[in-house]
């Protein structure tokens, strides 16, 4: 068998592995977390070959992934507060609900009395789970092998093996997706495919990292090491804390980008208030250089959109402020000539304008998040 590569912006590439799928064949993907390979849920025989493709034991149920909330009546019969909450709140997203499933679904996918769904947060994974209904989904490895992450990865273990491979670059998260059993009265979080049981306890880090930082400066104190004054390093503490935030993205398995922005934007400004109180830049500088408020808010958008780079409205408002951020700190360090210099600041109302499009390109760009 012949596996084919197409890229995902290919504008056939959607309908052709609709059509692939419908005849029963197997078709790799991107998702949010891994690339995955997966076959229409309700079509049992080109389900068992998933099976076979990646050298997995039967007894190990397959999850279910879908596009559309309004799908999951068709793979799930019946859902608990528990789920619906979860699912109001995470999907789209990398976490996996394990629900009591449709009596209609194959054996197949799951022979226990319950069955895996997900909604992942990939805009073309998305449209074609849009339109091919509930597929059955699993990672696009062999059993025992490293998981893949671009589809150089899903052709070097599965090639030969499955119809197709979509090529959409190398997936954003990188890890698999995190299971929770909503069946049980209390929810649990069972595993993360292929890997041990974990507990989430990433909201530790941020207020581990600041006692840490506080408990080694306190002890430089009491051992007589000769430290600088409060005065001048206060700015550390601003890194420390964006550090912090960092570390929790991290922790937290990439989840929430909005702590990418936080810790981004605290890291740089703790650095730029280093450089002053060390004596490199003047607090006059902090006035005169105020752009770089403007390009460090930037270079924080554009860091929120690395951590989730299928949120593409994040891009506006990244561009935008690089590109003010980058015009006037040029007007405040004196390098546009006076004459040039008098028409930008003339014209400064476009910047409203531009950023007013800005928002609404961003409205457009990032779409509704659920489809």
């Amino acid at each position: 068998m012949k596996t084919e590569l197409l890229p995902t912006t290919d504008p056939n590439a959607l309908r052709y592995a609709v059509d692939v799928l419908r005849y029963g064949g197997l078709v790799a993907f991107p998702t949010d977390t891994v690339y995955g390979v997966g076959a229409l849920a309700f079509h049992r025989e080109a389900v068992l070959r998933l099976y076979t493709v990646k050298g997995r034991s039967t007894d190990k149920a397959i999850a279910v992934l879908l596009g559309r909330e309004e799908d999951l009546p068709q793979v799930a019969s019946e859902l608990t507060q528990a789920a619906r909450r979860l699912v109001e709140k995470f999907w789209p997203g990398s976490i996996t609900l394990v629900v009591t499933k449709h009596p209609k679904l194959p054996e197949a996918v799951t022979s226990l009395p319950t069955v895996g769904v997900r909604m992942p947060d990939h805009e073309f994974a998305r449209r074609l789970l849009s339109q091919t209904g509930p597929m059955a989904v699993t990672s696009a490895n062999r059993s025992g092998e490293p998981n893949a992450l671009t589809a150089a990865d899903v052709m070097a273990q599965l090639a030969g093996r499955i119809e197709l491979v979509l090529d959409g670059g190398r997936v954003p998260g990188g890890v698999p997706s995190t299971v929770v059993d909503c069946t049980a009265a209390k929810r649990n979080i069972a595993q993360q495919e292929g890997r041990p049981a974990m507990r989430n306890r990433s909201g530790a880090v941020i207020p581990g990292l600041l006692l840490v930082a506080l408990g080694a400066w306190l002890l430089a104190g009491t051992l007589g090491v000769r430290l600088p004054s409060v005065a001048t390093l206060w700015p550390v503490a601003l890194i420390v804390f964006g550090l912090a935030f960092l570390a929790q993205f991290f922790a937290g398995g990439r989840r929430g980008e909005g702590l990418v922005f936080t810790g981004v934007a605290a890291t740089l400004l703790g650095a730029f208030f280093l450089a002053i109180t060390l004596g490199r830049l003047t607090w006059n500088d902090a006035g005169r250089l105020w752009p770089i408020y403007v390009l460090i808010g930037g270079l924080a958008f554009l860091a929120q959109w690395l951590a989730r780079p299928g949120e593409r409205g994040l891009l506006v408002p990244a561009a935008l402020a690089l590109a003010v951020g980058g015009a006037t700190l040029a007007l405040a360090l004196g390098l546009v000539r006076a004459d040039v210099a008098d028409q930008i600041i003339r014209l400064w109302p476009l910047v409203l304008i531009v950023l007013g499009f800005g928002l609404l390109g961003s409205y457009v760009l990032s779409g509704r998040r659920k489809e």
